[in-house]
């Protein structure tokens, strides 16, 4: 839920920014659905960003994983190795 409230946030700050940038008024009841749309935009923009981490970071646990498989079968295959030489 934080999440959701830090990108609406940052969806605003980013139409505040805007039009300071273009000096023109902040608030004119006329543009207020801007601020809306900028928002619903970054938490969408926002939770799609956190789903592709998580997705990433799960990939990058189960490669990590097989590696360490891969090595614990090599590593039991040089002592078997040693054993019998």
């Amino acid at each position: 839920m934080s999440s959701i409230a830090f990108y609406a946030f940052f969806g605003a700050a980013c139409r505040w920014m805007q039009l300071g940038i273009q000096r023109r008024p902040h608030l004119i009841r006329a543009e207020a659905i801007a601020y809306p749309l900028y928002m619903s935009v970054a938490i969408g923009a926002g939770l799609y960003m956190d789903s592709a981490e998580n997705r990433y970071m799960a990939f990058l646990e189960q490669k990590k994983q097989s590696l360490l498989e891969k090595r614990r079968r090599r590593d039991e295959a040089e002592n078997q190795g040693l054993g019998n030489a």
